[in-house]
């Protein structure tokens, strides 16, 4: 009987561990011809993570997936031109051809003086951004939203099939997530990207940790002995009105080159969240809407100067400050099926105020050793996190029968600030075969916390 246990144990395991492969080719319905960079991913709703690939030359796809429902999507440059619901049931799943309309044929077009629109190297692909249509679209946080193998949900920026993603400007990973990545992303034009480097395999050049993935997002150049400027602004109606100002300035003479921008943004968001438990004997509601009012501003400044045809020195600074007020009335209640009356309630009140706020300044030097890519590099950052937040909370509890009343009260406060140092050497030395990174980084970081906390015991009113 043990071992007759214990093989049920197993079989079932693999059971719920069971993977299907599926495969297929995707292909343009007019022309007949493979679609290539295309994304082939798996959706399901309970999951974040998303499953997929792109295809290749051939428009051929493979990936596997944990047996279920899923939506197949194909999609290229932000576009969906194909979407099923499937069901994973064998071992194999083959889905032959399927032939897809494509919006972006143009985007195609190649002209000899021009590269492809998107490049597939031995590590990375190359979104040449410049020589599509999304160029003028927005800012850096559009054209990823189209960037194949990017994924971009609210302030979350995802890379398929990777767990980790690390953002670069210029090959300068940038120290920000979240809320404060994106916030950055958007004070850069879509105009002033020359292209986006996906690198799926990174070096150790890149201090991958885990399953990490890399963008990399390259900056054009100003044209020789001229200067642009521009400003732009944005306007969004929805249960709550909300709007962005934003602008830029380039340089470059002689020596000296300059970039700059700044972005200010102010909106109110409201989110309603509605609970519903049905038990037995009763009906548990939870209704806590959520208002949020966000007003920020973000700085950024690029000088680079070259002291000698092969000795380029230059420095960052980033500056971004956010402040927060969200607002939470919760109401929570219990219905007696018998009598369609509320026996308890739970009514309360919540208030958070941040005030998060970075620095990020950078300081480099590049030296080339000679025409054929050997050069060194030399980069210094400091970058600080400062956030001061308080939590208030107050609310009443409601009992019908016997009848009690009770309140509680608290308040919190957290005031957070994370300093980091480093500098890193960075070699590159190709030879005729093969091509050689190396170098060291050292880096020093300290953090403070300061945390009060106050809560009151529920006293009967």
């Amino acid at each position: 009987m043990n071992k007759f246990l214990i093989y049920l144990g197993l079989i079932t395991g693999i059971t719920m561990t069971a993977q299907t492969d599926i495969m297929g080719v995707v292909i343009e319905r007019e022309s007949k011809k493979p679609l290539e960079f295309a994304e082939v991913i798996l959706l399901k709703e309970e999951y974040l993570d998303v499953i997929g690939c792109v295809t290749n030359s051939k428009g051929a796809f493979k990936l596997s997936a944990n047996q279920g429902k899923y939506t197949l999507q194909i999609i290229y440059l932000g576009e969906i031109l194909y979407d099923k619901d499937i069901t994973l049931e064998e071992d194999t799943v083959a889905l032959g051809t399927i032939e897809v309309v494509n919006a972006q044929q143009l985007d195609e077009v190649i002209i000899s003086s021009k590269k492809k629109l998107i490049q597939r190297k031995i590590d990375r692909l190359v979104f040449n951004v410049e020589n599509s249509s999304k160029a003028s679209e927005g800012d850096a946080l559009d054209v990823l939203s189209v960037t194949p193998s990017i994924r971009v949900q609210n302030d979350n920026i995802m890379m398929i099939g990777k767990s980790n993603l690390k953002v670069m400007v210029n090959d300068k990973i940038i120290q920000l997530s979240g809320e404060y990545l994106t916030n950055f992303l958007r004070s850069i034009a879509s105009e002033d990207i020359k292209e986006i480097e996906i690198i799926t395999t990174p070096s150790a050049k890149y201090e991958a940790s885990g399953n990490s993935g890399f963008v990399n997002i390259i900056i054009k150049e100003a044209k020789i002995d001229s200067w642009n400027a521009q400003i732009k602004s944005s306007y969004k109606q929805r249960r709550f009105s909300g709007g962005t100002l934003g602008g830029s300035f380039n340089f470059n003479k002689d020596k000296l080159s300059i970039a700059t921008s700044f972005g200010y943004r102010k909106w109110r968001v409201f989110l309603e969240h509605d609970e519903f438990t049905f038990f037995p004997d009763g009906l548990w509601n939870i209704s806590s809407p959520l208002k949020i009012d966000l007003e920020g501003v973000n700085v950024r400044v690029d000088i680079n100067y070259k002291i000698t045809p092969k000795w380029e020195m230059g420095g960052q600074y980033y500056y971004n400050a956010t402040k927060v007020e969200a607002k939470e009335p919760s109401f929570s209640s219990v219905l007696d099926n018998s009598t369609n009356r509320i026996v308890r309630s739970l009514q309360s009140e919540g208030l958070v105020n941040q005030f998060p706020k970075v620095h990020a300044v950078n300081y480099n030097n590049e030296v080339a050793l000679d025409t054929l890519g050997k050069k060194i590099q030399l980069n210094f950052d400091y970058f600080t996190w400062i956030n001061s937040n308080s939590r208030q909370y107050k609310g009443v509890s409601t009992i019908k029968n016997p009848f009690l009343q009770q309140f509680y009260e608290g308040t919190n406060t957290h005031k957070l600030k994370v300093e980091n140092v480093s500098a890193t050497l960075d070699i590159q030395y190709p030879l005729n075969y093969i091509g050689l990174n190396f170098g060291g980084k050292i880096s020093n970081s300290n953090s403070f916390n300061d945390i009060s906390l106050f809560n009151s015991d529920c006293l009967a009113l």
